[in-house]
């Protein structure tokens, strides 16, 4: 016998979520030291070739890059623009050069996870599975389809 049921929430603060056995957490890096060393994307400005990018210690960890002077609604004054308008009229553009070269793929932390969600939306990471979640933040709903008193399908409701 077959039903589908709600079996909990799952609550999102990062916009992310991981699909681990808790055996492994002990094997997390901790996330309390590696934070303020993650990058986002990089930009390029068609203005004048420069390379652009929100970080959140002020300091780029790619060569050549300039950190945006505060948040994407902070005014860059060589443009008198913030990267979001800029972004918006096409004058900043997305580059496909890997804002955090100095974290390792296969490393089981959070700014790892991160890297990952951010570049395809979701990844492996070690033995876990990492996946943005769509809308971001929020409380979304655990389906299970169980069989025969075993869970064989679990799924979340993103949108």
């Amino acid at each position: 016998m077959k039903k589908t049921i709600k079996i909990g929430e799952v609550g999102v603060d990062s916009g992310q979520l991981i699909i681990v056995d808790p055996c492994y957490l002990d094997n997390f890096v901790d996330p309390e030291t590696e934070f303020d060393d993650f990058a986002q994307t990089v930009y390029k400005c068609t203005i004048d070739g420069k390379l652009w990018q929100f970080t959140y210690n002020k300091k780029s960890s790619v060569p050549n890059v300039n950190p945006f002077p505060g948040s994407y609604d902070t005014v860059i004054p060589e443009y008198g623009k913030n990267p979001n308008d800029l972004y918006a009229e096409g004058l900043f553009v997305k580059t496909d050069i890997d804002p955090t070269p100095h974290i390792p793929d296969d490393e089981f932390s959070y700014r790892s996870i991160c890297k990952k969600t951010l570049k395809d939306g979701f990844g492996q990471v070690n033995d876990a599975m990492a996946f943005n979640t769509g809308y971001g933040d929020g409380v979304y709903d655990v389906f299970a389809k169980i069989r025969h008193g075993r869970v064989k399908k679990i799924w979340i409701e993103f949108f």
